[in-house]
């Protein structure tokens, strides 16, 4: 395990040790808070409806098992009860525990702001705590660019329309922003938001180009019919496919390695089997000049099986090249002349 996978373990341990005695606490004090058991002086209980009541209750021991899916549910049945701030803290601290920053900044900053409430004013250091630390999972984003009401998303949400003209708050930690709009080619870009920063981010859409429109063109006038070539040296129709093209494209390669092997091997070879030839027969050969023999012989042979090899190539491309001017032509008595024209 790197140093760097060990830090964001341990960073990640720190979290959830810290969320665990944070919700410890909380469970307590929503439990006093719900009953009125250690409420301080001048706070009010949850409400006169008894419903809301024991749905609170429920919602707090809910809580407490960190079941936080059936504790959102009894908070949110009792604030339809009875509205309260006090509701609403409770479902932002059930968001806290389930790691829905926003959501818990969003109902906290809400909570806050009726300064009035008598619930509020008792337990405004431990909601001003939850805020803060809220806060440290939240940072700012802030999209320019164009077109104008392009579509901006952060991690498959949207969260506005281009131009951006002013930040919007979310969950700090890497993402991908991505831009779309129709008409246009979606961009993305990966950020890193920091909490209590504002990123800001640049992107500009380009358009996807329009399909070019056929162009009409006079028909050609059709040239004169071709003498009739028997079917047996033409390639079928389905041949002319992308594997038998490919199939042509090697046999140009055997071409032209047979020929360059066979003039190369039988330029050098057989003036040495000559110039052995024309040498002394009566005198004992010496082992270089039997190595040349064997050599020159050799070469005399693979050359010539390259030039054969370069030469069948040469007339199978003259008659299964479509584009070849012997393929048209392979009834014409000059056809060796048009399949040199045709290959240079």
């Amino acid at each position: 395990m790197t140093n760097e996978h060990r830090a964001t373990k341990a960073m990640t341990n720190k979290r959830r040790l810290t969320k665990a005695i944070f919700l410890s606490i909380l469970s307590a004090f929503l439990f006093a808070s719900a009953s009125g058991q250690a409420a301080p002086k001048g706070a009010a209980k949850h409400g006169a409806n008894a419903d809301a009541n024991e749905a609170v209750r429920r919602g707090v021991e809910l809580l407490a098992k960190k079941d936080y899916v059936g504790a959102l549910a009894a908070f949110r049945e009792a604030r339809e009860i009875e509205p309260t701030a006090m509701s609403a803290a409770q479902i932002a601290f059930v968001h806290i525990g389930m790691e829905r920053w926003l959501e818990a900044y969003n109902e906290l900053s809400d909570v806050l702001g009726e300064s009035d409430d008598a619930w509020v004013s008792a337990h405004q250091a431990q909601l001003n705590d939850s805020l803060a630390m809220v806060r440290k999972h939240i940072g700012s984003l802030r999209v320019s660019g164009t077109p104008q009401n392009a579509q901006v998303k952060l991690r498959g949400e949207v969260v506005g329309l281009l131009p951006m003209r002013s930040a919007v708050q979310v969950v700090a930690g890497r993402g991908i922003v991505q831009v779309q709009m129709t008409g246009y080619k979606t961009s993305q870009r990966q950020v890193e938001i920091v909490p209590g920063e504002t990123t800001d981010v640049e992107i500009s859409l380009f358009p996807v180009a329009a399909p070019v429109a056929p162009v009409a063109r006079a028909l050609p006038v059709a040239p004169p019919a071709p003498q009739p070539v028997s079917p047996a040296l033409l390639p079928a129709p389905s041949q002319a496919s992308p594997a038998f093209a490919e199939h042509l494209r090697e046999v140009h390669t055997y071409r032209w390695l047979g020929l360059l092997t066979g003039t190369v091997l039988l330029g050098a070879s057989i003036p040495t089997f000559i110039w052995m030839k024309n040498q002394d027969q009566n005198r004992p050969a010496t082992s270089k000049e039997n190595a040349l023999a064997i050599a020159a012989s050799g070469g005399i042979a693979v050359g010539s099986v390259g030039m054969a090899m370069g030469i069948v190539s040469w007339i199978y491309l003259g008659l299964y090249e479509p584009d070849s001017p012997a393929h048209a032509s392979l009834g014409s008595p000059y056809l060796p002349y048009l399949m040199i024209g045709g290959r240079f």
